[in-house]
């Protein structure tokens, strides 16, 4: 019989370590001071979730630990409800901003009557504007589907008492953590900005490069595949 405590370090040696390799470079690529402290704080936090995870799934946590693991996952999940519904809120307003700005475009070069009149240009704006509706469509029904289910994996969590509802409240997150890589990020407190179409985005306004959001969306596939790894692992 192989020990909790083996299984548990097997798992570290083969999954977490691989992880801590592969986004090791995140840091060590990064030019800003800030957004490299920012981007260490983001791994650490994916990497200590991960490893107490790992402890979990080998049998080697005792009750003390999965407690304050428990009260911890449900934080971070409070957390993440809430940075999810900035997103939206931030999304919504970059949207409306980008669409102002192209309706201020498309009374210009679209009407017959005006000087500045521009068949070709005249399309551009309108493709554009087609495409902030789409985009904004999308985000609504993303928003429909996110923050509920969220909400109810919380309310679920909230109410565990024993140490077997604790356990399957940490496991349903990170089951929603292994199908939407992007929660772990936002429970470790890194927004990601919501997805909004480059088609929408006009002349003179140029989607957001910030490197921590950059960094967090690779480092979600990342965790998928740390979580696919513990989850598949054989101990030998």
């Amino acid at each position: 019989m192989i020990l909790p405590k083996r299984i548990y370090h097997q798992l570290r040696d083969e999954c977490i370590s691989e992880f801590e390799r592969r986004t090791q470079v995140y840091e060590d690529y990064t030019v800003f001071e800030d957004e490299r402290e920012r981007i260490h704080e983001l791994r650490e936090c994916a990497i200590d979730f991960l490893d107490k995870y790992a402890k979990l799934s080998a049998g080697a946590m005792d009750e003390y630990e999965i407690n304050e693991f428990y009260h911890r996952t449900v934080k971070m999940l409070e957390r993440a409800i809430e940075t999810k519904k900035e997103q939206y809120e931030v999304a919504r307003d970059r949207l409306d901003e980008i669409e102002d700005m192209l309706k201020d475009k498309e009374a210009e070069v679209c009407d017959t009557s005006s000087e500045l009149y521009d068949y070709h240009a005249c399309e551009v704006v309108r493709e554009r504007l087609y495409a902030v509706n789409s985009a904004r469509r999308q985000l609504e029904l993303a928003e429909k589907e996110d923050i509920p289910v969220m909400e109810a994996r919380l309310k679920a969590c909230q109410i565990a008492e024993n140490r077997t509802q604790k356990v399957l409240c940490i496991d349903s997150v990170a089951n929603m953590v292994h199908t939407r890589g992007s929660i772990l990020p936002l429970m470790c407190g890194a927004p990601l900005s919501e997805f909004v179409d480059e088609a929408v985005f006009g002349e003179d306004v140029e989607p957001s490069e910030d490197r921590v959001s950059v960094v967090a969306v690779d480092m979600a596939r990342d965790v998928m595949d740390a979580l696919t790894c513990i989850r598949n692992f054989k101990p030998h």
